[in-house]
Parts: structure tokens; sequence; C-alpha cells
């Protein structure tokens, strides 16, 4: 039961972006790992609060361009001018080699 409830919430309710893993997502997957330390209502009122906080904030920062800076923090660019980024890679924690094999995977795509 605890499943399928997740499953509707997550399907239904939280609407992701492609290829993200979300702080709502990850607390979720906690509480999946957890299931024998709380019984099923507390587990669903700590699933609902964690969808509706992620949903509001979702909300506020598409509304006020405020809360967007600081909520969601710019891009930081890893290729400037068609050179690798140092600094930007440092800032991720990206090596070389994974950049290159991110920019590879990419390249076959298109």
């Amino acid at each position: 039961m605890t499943f399928l409830s997740l499953f509707i919430i997550l399907r239904f309710v939280m609407v992701r972006q492609t290829s993200t893993i979300g702080i709502a997502d990850i607390l979720v997957i906690v509480v999946i790992a957890e299931p024998d330390r709380m019984h099923f209502t507390e587990g669903l009122v700590l699933v609902l609060t964690i969808v509706f906080w992620n949903s509001f904030l979702n909300w506020i920062s598409y509304r006020f361009k405020v809360f967007e800076w600081l909520l969601s923090p710019p891009p930081i660019p890893l290729i400037k001018n068609g050179k690798m980024n140092r600094r930007g890679m440092r800032q991720e924690f990206i090596t070389e080699e994974e950049l290159k094999g991110q920019l590879r995977g990419n390249f076959r795509t298109c």
C-alpha cells in the first residue's frame, strides 16, 4: 500500500524536469528505504509534506524572481569560448575525463 501511494504521488503530483534529481526526490527515497521505522499514515504524511513544500517552493520561485535566484542558483559554465573552465570544474567537482565523457555522450545524441 505504501509503494502504491508513493507511486501515485510521484507520478501524478510531482512533475520533475528531465534527468534531474531534486531534494524532494532524495527525501522520498529515504522514506522508502526506511519502511519499518514508521507506520503507513506517518510515512504518507511525511511524503505529502515533502511534496507540498517542494511544490510550494517551485511555485514561489516561479512567481517571484528573487526567490528563483535564492532557490535555483545559476548554472556554472564548464566550457567558455571553446576551452574548459577549470574554476567551474573545481566548483562542481568534475574531472576533465568526466567532462569529456559527457561531451562525447551529448555529441552522439545530436
